[in-house]
């Protein structure tokens, strides 16, 4: 018996609240399970109708919007719900166990909403939140991002235009941001044709294409230009403190930024978080300005700044939206970020575990905000080198890849194949597999880019930035000549795309330099490199972590060409900027060290040996005993132990990086290889000289 007493839920947050927790009374079938079921209840019909289970998942996410766009299709998921319990034996308690409760819900929020806006009038809205938590480039572990409030739509007065604008919004909702793109653009043209100049919703339609336009893969520059003319129009028609033009100022300042001028973003930024916000979103609009200038100094490489602003930040975040908010989630995630690049991966790999295990307990465990948070999780255990599996495990059993796959299956089933975000995981998997089977990374990356390039196209970032880590594999899987190819044609693709200067293009051209000069092509490189570290010092300043990089591949180049004695002056002022910038135990510093090292060691090499094994340790502390850097350095430290001591005294060293190089890269890496060969030649280096004909005088066998 229905108890009609039952106040129901107040919001639509608390309506998808109660959803979830009737999808967790009902025994939590997996999404593919309920598609499958609302399929056989209602395939082909009309009213009530088969859900996909990207759709399902959408109408289970946690946010304050309606699921769905009427009662039906709530009734066909609770009839859904409901039948899965009563197979499983569990049944809810009611009234949850009426789907007509649940229609009765839907219907007086609906009413509740529409007296609401009747109230506010045409002009107001709620500024979105979609920025909150987002870190901008693919090199970057993406995560969630919500995209449905991307659509800020004030009420136009013209219904087939707000049921247009409420469409775009739910096509992000359910998973299917590409059917958005095409109906914002009719709506922006329906907008203009029906509504006259100035007038909110016909700037919001025009908003919405150009932001929908971007995350379609649009170049930067044309984004910029569209934004930067639309906040001037808002400016004019609304005035400063509108929602719009807010929104619209914090799309113009990130976009800035993906031009590659974040320092300019970052001012926009702080010029925003400091004018009068809209009075009915004080703090909103103040906390997403703020949040953006937070963000902007991680692209400028002041990651120790970005983790303490953001710090300050999250306080708000949680007193406006609630600790438990997707958004809330994804800002904690951000600053988990923030963490990892400041050099402590263990550290933000407990937030990250902590951020997982709320998500959880809230239901979400498919939800595309978790899927992000477990992406940075696997960041932190990759930066940490804990990729190891036991000796002789078959390829995909290692913990990360397991960790990636996870997250890869579970991104599919949530926001399908063709998904970018699916992509973007697919490619971070086949990043991993260049450290530990290129030729695995290789077929992974082959497979990534024939799917993205279908799917998005080949001018798609996504789809450039997987061609960008196949030629890097194919690096690594010693085809040089393949991967000169694959970069050129990423090269070629980004100028035309994103502009000669934009950070894409930048960091293909400075992996194509390095790739000349180890083939050789040092007049080549020569140039292409002076022109990256002259556009990085222009864009990022002298001092920025990606420039410093660049000066490390010239120095580099510089020994190649002219010897120790010419590189040792550069790679000692290097390594003087480093100390100063960075600090003594920051990765960039450890290598310029060790670059100093390698120049010591054809002078000096006890004094390497030492240098080495202080690198070592630094190392292991930032990076842990089991990462590649930190084996590398040690493997080269015994290489100089064989060459002053004798292939005794180098064994010992040469098996315990062995073994560490078998558990975490495999027996066959090149790496392993190498260090197998070298213990191999120490040995029968031992053996021959504990023959009797190759004893020095007077010595027996087995003595000295």
């Amino acid at each position: 018996m229905t108890r009609e007493n039952d106040p129901g839920p107040g919001s639509w947050f608390e309506y998808r609240q109660l959803l979830r927790e009737l999808h967790r009374t009902t025994g939590s079938p997996p999404m593919r399970e309920l598609e499958r079921l609302c399929a056989e209840e209602y395939g082909g019909k009309r009213v009530p109708r088969a859900l996909s289970r990207t759709a399902i998942n959408g109408y289970l996410a946690p946010a304050d919007r309606p699921p769905g766009t009427d009662r039906d299709v709530v009734g066909s998921l609770v009839h859904c719900l409901l039948l899965h319990g009563g197979r499983n034996g569990l049944r809810p308690p009611p009234p949850r166990n009426d789907p007509a409760w649940w229609r009765r819900r839907y219907d007086l929020l609906s009413e509740e909403n529409e007296r609401r806006r009747r109230e506010r009038g045409p002009s107001s809205g709620d500024l979105p939140l979609a920025e909150t938590g987002h870190w901008d480039t693919g090199h970057e572990v993406a995560l969630g991002w919500s995209l449905a409030d991307v659509v800020f739509w004030p009420p136009s007065g013209v219904d087939h235009l707000d049921k247009l604008a409420g469409m775009i919004r739910l096509a992000h909702e359910i998973g299917v941001p590409h059917t958005a793109l095409p109906a914002a653009r009719q709506l922006e043209r329906w907008s203009a044709r029906e509504l006259p100049t100035g007038h909110p919703a016909r700037l919001a339609a025009r908003h919405a294409a150009a932001v929908l336009t971007s995350h379609a893969g649009a170049a930067p520059a044309q984004t910029l230009r569209t934004v930067s003319e639309l906040v001037r129009e808002c400016r004019k028609h609304l005035g400063a403190r509108h929602p719009l033009t807010v929104f619209a100022g914090l799309w113009h300042a990130g976009s800035t930024g993906r031009c590659g001028d974040w320092a300019e973003a970052r001012r926009l930024y702080r010029l925003l978080a400091a004018e009068p916000s809209p009075d009915h979103t004080a703090l909103r609009a103040d906390l997403l300005a703020g949040w953006g200038a937070a963000r902007a100094l991680g692209h400028l490489g002041r990651w120790e700044d970005a983790r303490e602003e953001l710090e300050r930040l999250l306080p708000d975040v949680d007193t406006l939206i609630g600790p438990s908010h997707p958004a809330a989630l994804e800002a904690k995630g951000a600053h988990a970020r923030a963490v990892l690049m400041s050099g402590d991966a263990r550290g933000a790999a407990a937030r990250y575990e902590a951020l997982i295990a709320q998500a959880d307990e809230l239901g979400a465990i498919d939800q595309p905000t978790l899927l992000g948070l477990r992406r940075g999780l696997a960041a932190c255990v990759h930066h940490m080198g804990e990729v190891a599996g036991g000796r002789g495990d078959p390829p995909g059993t290692t913990p990360i890849e397991v960790v990636y796959r996870g997250v890869i299956e579970d991104s599919i089933a949530v926001l399908g194949r063709e998904h970018p975000a699916t992509l973007g995981a697919l490619r971070e998997l086949g990043v991993l597999l260049t450290d530990i089977s290129p030729l695995d990374a290789v077929r992974t990356l082959e497979e990534v880019t024939e799917e993205g390039t279908e799917l998005l196209g080949s001018s798609h970032p996504e789809v450039l930035r997987a061609r960008h880590a196949l030629a890097l594999a194919h690096r690594e899987a010693g085809r040089p000549r393949e991967a000169l190819i694959g970069l050129g044609e990423v090269l070629g693709r980004q100028r035309q795309k994103l502009g000669h200067d934009h950070p894409d293009t930048v960091h293909t051209r400075h992996h194509l330099g390095t790739l000349l000069a180890e083939t050789e092509q040092y007049q080549r490189a020569v140039a292409l490199l002076d022109d990256v570290h002259a556009n990085r010092r222009r864009t990022l300043g002298p001092d920025h972590p990606s420039t410093l990089a660049v000066r490390q591949s010239l120095a580099e180049l510089t020994w190649r060409i002219d010897g120790t004695r010419a590189a040792r002056s550069s790679f000692e002022s290097l390594h003087r900027t480093c100390l100063r910038v960075l600090g003594p135990e920051h990765r960039q510093t450890l290598v310029t060290r060790l670059s100093l090292a390698r120049l010591t060691w054809e002078e000096d090499p006890r004094t390497a040996l030492a240098e080495y094994r202080r690198v070592g340790e630094a190392q292991a502390r930032v990076l842990g005993e089991r990462h590649p850097a930190t084996l590398w350095t040690r493997f080269n430290a015994a290489v100089i132990v064989h060459e002053l001591d004798g292939p005794g005294a180098a064994v010992e060293e040469y098996r315990k990086v062995l073994d560490a190089r078998e558990e975490i890269l495999g027996t066959g890496h090149p790496a392993t290889r190498d260090t197998r060969h070298h213990l191999s030649e120490a040995l029968e280096a031992l053996a021959r000289a504990q023959t009797p004909g190759n004893q020095p005088p007077g010595t027996a066998a087995g003595e000295g």
